[in-house]
């Protein structure tokens, strides 16, 4: 293979990854910047790929290559930093749960289901609900057909909350747990809600519980 592909090769790649990390430091929300957000991992392999390719491949180093590969180095290691801390090998900010006497033992199990508002299939998500008895249900993008589908486990949910949208952010709470003064509230856009409640457990300790559905960085939505 001809090395000097490899050195224009990595150094195209170097300044591609360069780029979209600092397009990504540009303060704005619009969709076509928030997007390269999300591949961070991808962008992070790329990055060691074209750091690693520079130090073989390049022989001839002037200002120019200098300055690509400490900019590369600077976003590699921003890039890098932001996804460490959701590996092993980062310190981690919860402690692993210790065992406790039966009695003294809590544990909550939350269902969260993105129903996909033109999905038709209600019945597959009450028969698995009713299967897995989740203490919380909290159903997105759900709408009135969802609604009338989802009567089916409120004998065993006595405590909702119902949001039924079309515009795929319908939202609706199911708990056999108390709520304590739940709040449906329009923090970002009028069309989009989030619901805000208290929640009182078994052994009679109250925790906060919020359930929203974020808007996605895509053309069509924000």
């Amino acid at each position: 293979m001809d090395i000097s592909l490899l050195y224009y090769g990595m150094q195209w790649l170097a300044g591609f990854i360069a780029f979209v990390t600092i397009w990504g430091w540009l303060p704005l929300d619009n969709w076509w910047v928030r997007g390269v957000e999300f591949p961070r991992i991808q962008i992070m392999v790329l990055g060691i790929i074209a750091w690693i390719g520079m130090l073989v491949f390049w022989s001839e180093w002037q200002w120019e290559q200098w300055l690509l590969f400490i900019t590369l180095t600077v976003t590699l290691a921003f890039q890098l930093r932001m996804v460490l801390p959701y590996t092993k090998l980062w310190k981690k900010e919860v402690q692993n749960a210790k065992d406790k006497p039966e009695e003294q033992a809590y544990q909550l199990k939350i269902m969260v289901s993105n129903v996909l508002t033109p999905n038709d299939e209600t019945q597959k998500l009450v028969d698995l609900v009713k299967q897995k008895q989740p203490d919380i249900l909290i159903t997105l993008e759900s709408d009135e057909k969802w609604e009338k589908a989802l009567n089916q486990i409120e004998p065993d949910y006595p405590y909702t909350v119902k949001i039924p949208l079309d515009n795929l952010y319908g939202m609706h709470l199911y708990s056999k747990l108390e709520l304590i003064d739940p709040q449906v509230k329009y923090l970002m856009i009028d069309d989009i809600p989030s619901i805000h409640s208290q929640l009182r457990l078994q052994n009679g300790q109250v925790i906060w519980l919020y359930c929203l559905h974020p808007m996605p960085p895509s053309p069509t939505e924000a």
